[in-house]
């Protein structure tokens, strides 16, 4: 094919800036997207599974198309820099350009292999970014404890639980759940918990990460608790870990099991 006498191969600093955009996009995607680690790769499985054809798929799904073309730039340029400095013309190989390579790759794979702490990153620091908002909710709740149907400034729409008055429940609203990487927004949906002393607990949940944020005002650390439903359940609340987000601000989380 004569065409191919006029394809050049791009230079290997290029390639090396290519792979290197590609991969802090990535961890850039993988931070500010809390469901990037499965959602997008699951949901794209699946509906190549139920008969979707993948140009569909792209065209309906802007997530979906910039997943898979940040993928396939990603393993292009990765693959180019190995060739270019293992395999290339021999006046372009150097052992400079070999280790440059290989401290690449060893990069990938460091991305991979912390993709999950990376998501569960992204997802505190929604959480930090919510903070304000909950500071108004404790505002609200701390001086008068909804009896019945009520808005909340920032949680929306709650009500008390009838067999646990002490337990708010909020109603779903869209926008909460973390479902697009242009989404900044944190998963406020759940429960809110109030406890002896004031303490506040706000239950943030998304994807595939839930913890609680807790209010206490009197100064307390976070422990175990158990949470009384109806007549005789309990969801016991087993102390996992905390860290605090700010003055009398925590983000906990804890294991949980029915007695």
């Amino acid at each position: 094919m004569r065409w191919l006498k006029y394809f050049r191969l791009p230079p290997f600093a290029t390639a090396v800036v290519i792979s290197g955009v590609s991969l802090v996009a990535s961890a850039g995607w993988m931070l500010l997207d809390a469901g990037f680690n499965r959602r997008v790769v699951d949901v794209l499985r699946r509906r190549l599974a139920d008969g979707d054809a993948l140009t569909s798929i792209l065209l309906t799904s802007p997530r979906m198309a910039c997943f898979t073309v940040l993928a396939a730039l990603a393993a292009a340029s990765a693959l180019l820099v190995i060739y270019l400095a293992f395999f290339g013309q021999a006046r372009g190989r150097s052992w400079r350009k070999r280790l440059g390579a290989v401290a690449l790759v060893v990069l990938w794979f460091a991305l991979f292999a912390s993709r999950d702490w990376l998501g569960e990153a992204g997802f505190h620091l929604r959480v930090r970014r919510a903070l304000t908002g909950l500071r108004q909710d404790a505002a609200v709740l701390t001086t008068n404890w909804p009896q019945a149907e009520e808005t909340l400034p920032f949680s929306g729409r709650c009500f008390p639980l009838p067999d646990a008055p002490d337990v708010l429940c909020r109603f779903w609203r869209p926008g909460m759940v973390i479902r697009s990487p242009y989404t900044l927004s944190v998963a406020t949906y759940g429960f809110i918990y109030r406890a002896p002393g004031g303490t506040l607990r706000f239950e943030v949940i998304a994807e595939d990460w839930a913890s609680i944020v807790e209010y206490r005002p009197d100064g307390s650390q976070p422990a175990s608790f158990d949470q009384l439903y109806g007549e005789g359940g309990v969801l016991k609340h087993r102390l996992k870990r905390s860290r605090q987000l700010a003055p009398e601000w925590f983000l906990v989380d804890y294991d949980k099991s029915w007695r």
